[in-house]
């Protein structure tokens, strides 16, 4: 007697975003079976290899297009301003959510996304890739076993693409998706102070965040799109992690122990590309579906991560340290343009 595998139940998928913000996600989608894409939203003419790898997916040019489109999920990857009120609009309409980070200009808006799952039955999730890398989850793993000791300090040094037309929201996603790594390592922010500086060619900011558990201090810099790289070091009392990006495509990470007696060991699991964290993050995002998991967690430990980078806009504008959580709120495309 012979058995047959059952077929695979696709979930309708939809993306929200330009083909170049789109990509990683669509490479993704690829692998995940359970997921097809069945609409994409954007503003420009997509180019048909693209939808020919997609499977054709129906091109929605106006919100109502894309809202009235076959899908129980979206992907939004859009610019910062739009993505609240897109994300809003979905959740209402009874559609899983998951949200470039920051996926709104005010953690009040971030609210206002969870309140939305949850009265629905819906998923919000946001895009932290840093969450689901196996490089980045294998230095939480040393942390939570003191590998390297009680951890001192964190430093992040990010060097990101900048297009001119998008400086400040570019500058506010790669700070956000840092803050979020540091919060990861570290537990939850309690104090901010920063210095960032958005209004020069390149973008540019130094933020300290006082944690629960220690202290991180990030550099983020805009530049060309050639040059752009992450570097992180652990400082513990026995040795210091390094966890470096490879220039490679697509790009990939190098995860270094080294201890003050001078060894060094290669900790670099396998599968660290960008793809690949992309990849297991939207399969986190299909088992959150599946799961019907708890939205005012998610929702709570999302607003954490925005509020931490909105703290600190707050902290450089008026040149003062700003305590977590905060009590009042102005938008942040206020403290961005």
């Amino acid at each position: 007697m012979t058995s047959s595998a059952l077929p695979v139940v696709s979930v309708p998928l939809a993306l929200a975003g330009s083909e170049r913000t789109l990509l990683p996600y669509s490479a993704a989608v690829r692998n995940v079976p359970e997921l097809r894409v069945a609409a994409i939203f954007t503003e420009e003419t997509p180019s048909r290899h693209w939808l020919r790898e997609m499977g054709r997916p129906a091109v929605c040019y106006t919100m109502e297009e894309l809202l009235s489109s076959e899908h129980a999920a979206l992907i939004i990857a859009t610019p910062l301003k739009l993505r609240a009120s897109l994300a809003l609009e979905a959740l209402l309409r009874g559609r899983h959510v998951m949200s470039a980070a920051p996926p709104a200009l005010t953690p009040a808006e971030c609210d206002d996304l969870t309140l939305a799952a949850v009265r629905t039955g819906v998923v919000f999730f946001s895009d932290f890739p840093a969450r689901h890398n196996p490089c980045f989850l294998r230095v939480t793993e040393a942390i939570r076993n003191k590998l390297p000791g009680k951890i001192h300090q964190v430093r992040c040094h990010i060097h990101y693409r900048n297009d001119e037309d998008e400086k400040p929201q570019s500058f506010a996603d790669h700070a956000c998706r840092a803050a979020d790594v540091c919060r990861m390592w570290l537990g939850d922010v309690e104090t901010v102070n920063a210095d960032i500086e958005v209004e020069h060619r390149h973008a540019s900011g130094h933020l300290i965040f006082n944690h629960e558990d220690g202290v991180s201090v990030c550099h983020v810099l805009g530049g060309p799109a050639a040059h752009r790289s992450e570097r992180y070091h652990i400082e513990g009392e026995t040795g210091e992690i390094e966890l470096i990006s490879v220039a490679s495509r697509p790009r990939s990470y190098r995860l270094l122990l080294h201890h003050n007696n001078g060894l060094e060991e290669d900790l670099t699991p396998p599968d660290t590309t960008h793809i690949h964290a992309i990849q297991y993050m939207t399969q986190a995002f299909l088992q959150a579906i599946q799961a019907h998991e708890d939205q005012s967690r998610h929702g709570a430990d999302i607003r954490k991560s925005l509020e931490s980078i909105y703290a600190a806009f707050i902290a450089s504008r008026y040149k003062s340290r700003v305590q977590l959580p905060l009590l009042t709120f102005q938008s942040l495309e206020g403290l961005l343009y």
